[in-house]
């Protein structure tokens, strides 16, 4: 936000604000004062590709870093890949709520004590583990392994799980949930980002 005006001069003037050498740090504070969004810069909408940085103005949508990840998909090659007889299960690590946030997920009265870190099953995947609602499910990938509390939902498909982010943190001595990180595996990464692949963790799922 500091460093935006000198770089997008016109945009910013255009939305109205005057170019001082403190407009970065009057945005900001507009940000803080109205954290429910504020307009930053104003586009021209029949000149906006003339902002575009190559050389001949063209959005090049070939990434040569990816050249070689491009061809190996084949039908064949990928289904062996995805291929795991002893994690049969895929976890979708990050469920979200439309009113959780990292910064609050220590304090464990964000929720008012509910139990909100809780295994998402579809019911065929739960009836074949052997387990019901509120049960405690044994959750394994070739990372680690984790014990949590599971609720039937029609949210994930067959096949899949979901477990929220944020949760295993220590506040005041006790941890509260569980941390699906433990089950991501750090070598199964994106190739260039180097993330691991959180939404798509193999896994395995008992009673117990």
């Amino acid at each position: 936000m500091l460093r935006y005006p000198p770089h997008a001069v016109d945009v910013v003037t255009r939305a109205g604000y005057e170019l001082t050498p403190f407009l970065g740090d009057d945005l900001f504070q507009e940000l803080l004062d109205h954290p429910e969004g504020i307009r930053v810069g104003l586009m021209d909408t029949e000149d906006n590709l003339s902002l575009l940085k190559t050389a001949d103005k063209r959005i090049h949508l070939y990434i040569e870093e990816m050249a070689e990840w491009m061809a190996e998909i084949e039908p064949v090659r990928e289904k062996t890949a995805l291929s795991h007889p002893e994690y049969p299960l895929v976890l979708v690590a990050g469920r979200h709520f439309p009113y959780n946030a990292n910064s609050i997920m220590r304090d464990p009265s964000w929720n008012d004590h509910k139990p909100v870190c809780a295994l998402l099953m579809h019911a065929r995947d739960a009836d074949a583990a052997g387990l019901k609602h509120g049960e405690t499910a044994r959750v394994t990938s070739e990372a680690g392994r984790l014990s949590v509390r599971v609720e039937i939902s029609e949210i994930p498909a067959p096949g899949t799980m979901v477990l929220p982010h944020g949760f295993g943190m220590a506040y005041d001595g006790r941890s509260y949930g569980v941390n699906v990180n433990r089950l991501a595996k750090s070598t199964h990464r994106d190739r260039i980002a180097g993330t691991p692949l959180h939404r798509y963790v193999p896994c395995r799922v008992e009673a117990g």
